[in-house]
Parts: C-alpha cells; sequence; structure tokens
C-alpha cells in the first residue's frame, strides 16, 4: 500500500462531455549519490561531490548544506547552518561539493512545494564503493 507521500493525484476535468485526468507526478524526493570523495590532509578540507537527482517534472530550488551533519538534524531539516540553494532542471542532475564537520556523517537536501519541505538526507556514506543510504521526510512549514 502507497503512503499519501507517494500517491499519484489523478484531477477529473469534464470539458465539452469529454472526461480527462491530469496527472500531478511532481513532489517525488530526490535522490542522493556519490561521484567522489577528495580527501585532504586537513579535516576541513575533504570534501564528497553529490550527485543531486530530480526526477520531478518541473525545475527545482533544491536548498543542501554545504557541510556534512548529523543524521537527526538532516532528517529534520534542522540546526543547519551551511545552507546554499541551486537550481536543478526537470528530470537532471546537478554535483554540489560537501565538507567534512568533524563527526558528523551524513548529508541534507530539500525543496519546497505545497506547504512542505521534502528532505532528502544521505547516510552511511562510503569511501570505499562510494555507496549512500537515502532518507526522506516530509516536514511541514
Amino acid at each position: 500500500m502507497l503512503d499519501d507521500d507517494r500517491m499519484v493525484s489523478l484531477p477529473v476535468y469534464l470539458t465539452r462531455g469529454m472526461l480527462s485526468a491530469q496527472i500531478n507526478l511532481n513532489n517525488k524526493y530526490l535522490h542522493l549519490s556519490i561521484e567522489k570523495f577528495n580527501d585532504s590532509w586537513l579535516w576541513n578540507k575533504a570534501y564528497w561531490t553529490i550527485k543531486i537527482t530530480n526526477s520531478n517534472y518541473n525545475d527545482l530550488t533544491v536548498y543542501y548544506n554545504s557541510k556534512m551533519c548529523y543524521t537527526a538534524d538532516a532528517k529534520d531539516w534542522q540546526k543547519l547552518k551551511d545552507i546554499n540553494e541551486i537550481t536543478v532542471g526537470a528530470r537532471s542532475s546537478v554535483n554540489v561539493n560537501i565538507y567534512q564537520n568533524l563527526s558528523a556523517t551524513s548529508v541534507a537536501t530539500s525543496f519546497l512545494s505545497d506547504g512542505y519541505r521534502f528532505v532528502t538526507y544521505g547516510t552511511e556514506l562510503s569511501k570505499v564503493d562510494f555507496t549512500i543510504v537515502n532518507g526522506n521526510n516530509k516536514v511541514a512549514l
């Protein structure tokens, strides 16, 4: 069973005796993947290059924390102090650099739509095989 966050919206219209439907496929969460890790002997100079993919059918203004953060803060979009924004085209991807930050282990991204912040955060980043675990959360504004 799908939850409300993944349901497809089907408004139905009657026009000149013909029935039509408009499908709203927007508000899909973003997807994060690792492109590379740039190591440095200075802890605050090492960074991850993260690919942010927008599978929606419209351009999005995406917000991301430019430093690693704690998972709970990423999930709930709280206590983030290094927020940048970038436009991600419809059905396309962009790369951003996320810098190491002490013991923090997660990355945070989001976009705004219909009175909500749709958060996608990444945990368990691996320097070995470049895997990342994506999590999603919908936060009321």
